[in-house]
């Protein structure tokens, strides 16, 4: 559909490329993006974009615009609080490489560790996240490459193995919010998530190729693997761009991780202070008859991760009364709250 809409407006521009192509991307700027607004609405979503009948409400994918930010996340605890059948090898192989890659920290293992992280960048097949700007997922792999595996790897509740999954990090590691630990779950799961892809797209009629795919954890092996797999495209006026999609049901929004950390920390403090006030016996008191406020601690606080760690190492038990508390706390989201993120331009939503 998209090429014939380029061929329409191109006809009678010349052509000085390799091949007979277009060599200037301005003409691809001024013909597609353009015409692309007029002709297709705005933003070109899944349903669209493959002459779909159905809707969000109607898919059990991720309706997301193809042309434009999706700023959803992949949420893990959404996996390991799934009981469903869809759900249940997804949750194993997280479950399996959180312990295994926790397991290796905790031995000093730094080769092996390395090497479980290696796969892990930004997924760009998926359009989710913080936006096309950053779909090459360059600098998310660079990131976790650097810097990030030295965080996980000094981090002494880690080291203490008082955490078994992986969704833990992001409560933890300064830099590892919701938009890295999205990445790092999507990259783990991506051979189920080919799977559901393949599967929608034998329901729906969508057509698929061969393409090729770096870094998709074998879930037996748990080795990375570079295969070509069978995936739908999108042709963006220059090139063909493979899609994977994602379940509906396991996806959140940015706002919603930055509620639970809150939750957690509020969690944490509360325990200490329950069990452990004497841990704050240097934290300079402005309450009513020296009492200690929730303000005085949060004060003394340089880093909110830094400091959650040190708590955690002399109170292990946080981490599992915060896991059998916050068990529901991480709902999924509702037909209605997606489709106002795939549905609404970014322009429009941040107005």
């Amino acid at each position: 559909m998209i090429s014939e809409i380029t061929a329409r407006y191109t006809k009678g521009i010349p052509r000085a490329g390799r091949n007979n192509c277009y060599t200037d991307k301005s003409i691809y700027y001024d013909v597609y993006s353009e015409r692309q607004k007029i002709l297709l609405n705005m933003s070109i979503n899944i349903s669209g974009y493959y002459n779909l009948t159905l809707k969000q409400g109607e898919l059990e994918f991720v309706d997301v615009k193809l042309d434009d930010d999706n700023e959803l996340f992949v949420s893990p605890q959404l996996i390991e609080n799934s009981t469903s059948r869809l759900m249940a090898p997804m949750r194993t192989l997280l479950g399996r490489y959180s312990g295994v890659l926790l397991y290796t920290i905790g031995q000093q293992n730094r080769p092996n560790a390395e090497y479980l992280l290696a796969g892990v960048s930004e997924p760009k097949e998926t359009r989710l996240g913080y936006g096309i700007d950053n779909s090459d997922g360059r600098s998310a792999g660079r990131r976790v490459k650097g810097e990030l595996i030295d965080a996980i790897w000094n981090n002494p509740v880690i080291q203490q193995k008082s955490i078994n999954k992986i969704s833990d990090l992001r409560l933890l590691i300064t830099n590892f919010s919701v938009d890295r630990i999205s990445d790092t779950t999507t990259k783990v799961l991506k051979h189920y998530l080919i799977e559901f892809t393949q599967d929608q797209c034998r329901k729906l009629g969508i057509p698929m190729k061969a393409v090729f795919q770096k870094d998709i954890l074998n879930p037996t092996t748990l080795r990375w693997e570079h295969k070509n797999v069978e995936l739908p495209v999108y042709f963006d006026g220059i090139t063909d761009k493979p899609i994977i999609f994602v379940p509906k049901d396991i996806v959140n929004r940015q706002g919603d991780g930055s509620s639970d950390m809150g939750y957690f920390f509020r969690f944490a403090l509360n325990y200490v202070k329950s069990n452990d006030v004497a841990m704050f016996e240097h934290v300079q008191r402005s309450g009513k008859n020296n009492t200690l406020l929730v303000k005085d601690i949060k004060a003394s606080i340089d880093n909110t991760k830094q400091e959650l760690s040190k708590w955690i190492v002399v109170h292990p038990g946080i981490m599992d009364e915060y896991w059998i508390a916050s068990l529901n706390r991480i709902k999924q989201l509702t037909n209605a709250q997606i489709e106002q993120i795939v549905y609404t331009d970014r322009g429009t939503r941040a107005a």
